[in-house]
């Protein structure tokens, strides 16, 4: 039997075309440096019984994923090629660590990429999508992610997370006495961490009612950029270190492992 076409994550079309996880033009901004072999893609999924887990690895740099999720035309060469023109400027100086200002209309360009690029990088396993498609059509008609979203950035000075990925996702639900599952359920639940060259994002997105603090280690170096606030002064004077950018990542992770443990 013939499998019937796809169809865009975004907008339902057919006619889909490879997308890149991390933008071609970053490609110039981030070369390989010696000590930064080990640019690596990470995927952590752990369901609502914490003790069932599963990880998936793959080697090399995260820019040479693809992904076969966006339709050529209304999409891929259409509103998502406008964004990547308008965010350019204004990540190539973060990436770089370079000396800049973002203003809140800027913070909101440089969240919806980072959102637009989480949402496809989420079709590298699709079993653990997150995103429902009320959330990407959102993000696609209005140009900014969902407002229960919360998005950052911070500057980073490791060779580890130059070119790095990492997810983990959960199924979560506001309830007011936890029952243990018995079935499967679907994932609702992720934190995505990006590291491009110097600029390292952190994507959090959870039900209504459900929040993640920053870790206290690095909660001073790492500024929200959405929800939008005032004007930031780009880099911060500090900058995270590999482990400071691992325990960021790793955060909703660790903290769901100490708090979801299911009785026998």
């Amino acid at each position: 039997m013939v499998k019937p076409p796809g169809r865009c994550i975004f907008c339902g079309r057919r006619g889909l075309s490879k997308e890149h996880i991390w933008s071609e033009w970053t490609y110039k901004l981030v070369p390989k440096v010696p000590g930064a072999e080990r640019d690596i893609f990470v995927l952590s999924s752990t369901p609502i019984k914490t003790d069932l887990r599963s990880r998936k690895t793959m080697q090399g740099s995260p820019n040479v994923l693809q992904v076969r999720k966006v339709c050529k035309y209304h999409c891929n060469s259409g509103w998502m090629s406008a964004l990547e023109t308008k965010a350019e400027p204004l990540l190539t100086p973060l990436i770089l660590g370079e000396t800049t200002t973002i203003e809140p209309e800027q913070q909101k360009v440089v969240a919806t990429w980072l959102a637009m690029k989480g949402m496809v990088a989420e079709f590298t396993r699709p079993v653990d999508v997150t995103t429902t498609q009320e959330e990407r059509s959102l993000l696609m008609n209005e140009l900014k992610p969902p407002d229960h979203w919360r998005i950052y950035i911070a500057k980073q000075s490791g060779n580890w997370w130059r070119t790095a990925y990492y997810r983990h996702t959960a199924s979560l639900s506001v309830v007011r006495s936890p029952i243990k599952p018995v079935r499967p359920f679907g994932k609702n639940a992720q934190s995505v961490t990006i590291g491009i060259g110097a600029l390292l994002a952190h994507i959090v997105s959870a039900p209504a009612g459900i929040d993640f603090n920053l870790p206290a280690e690095v909660r001073r170096n790492v500024w929200p950029i959405w929800p939008t606030g005032d004007q930031i002064i780009w880099p911060p004077p500090v900058a995270l270190n590999d482990t400071d950018a691992q325990t960021l990542a790793t955060a909703m992770e660790r903290t769901l492992s100490a708090t979801m443990r299911w009785i026998p």
